[in-house]
C-alpha cells in the first residue's frame, strides 16, 4: 500500500482529512463527525430527560388529584354515616326511665 493510500485510509478511519494551504502546508481539517455525535448524543438526553420530567410531574399530579377525591369521599361517608346514626328527636335518659326499658312482643296485640 502506498504512503498515500496510508493518508487517506486513516483520514477515513478518523475524521480527519490533510489539506493544504495556500503556503503548501499541510494542516489538518475535522469532517464534523464528532460534532455530530455529541450534538445527537445531546438531543437524545435531553429528550429523555424532558420525558422523564414531565413523567414525574404528572404522576405527582394525578396522585395528589387521587389524595384530594380520596379525602372528599371519606368526608362525605363519614357525613352519611353520621347522619344515619343522629336522629332528630331529642333523646334523654328520663324517657327511659318513664316508658321502661322496651321489650318485643311475640304476638300481634
Amino acid at each position: 500500500m502506498t504512503p498515500i493510500k496510508r493518508k487517506q485510509l486513516n483520514s477515513l478511519k478518523t475524521g480527519w482529512v490533510m489539506r493544504k494551504c495556500p503556503r503548501n502546508r499541510l494542516f489538518s481539517v475535522s469532517l464534523g463527525g464528532v460534532l455530530v455525535e455529541v450534538l445527537l448524543a445531546l438531543s437524545i438526553f435531553l429528550a429523555t430527560s424532558a420525558y422523564l420530567l414531565s413523567a414525574n410531574i404528572h404522576s405527582y399530579v394525578q396522585w395528589k388529584t387521587m389524595l384530594s377525591k380520596q379525602g372528599h369521599h371519606i368526608h362525605t361517608a363519614n357525613t352519611l354515616r353520621l347522619n344515619y346514626i343522629d336522629s332528630d328527636v331529642d333523646q334523654k335518659w328520663e324517657d327511659v326511665a318513664v316508658f321502661g326499658v322496651p321489650t318485643l312482643r311475640t304476638s300481634k296485640p
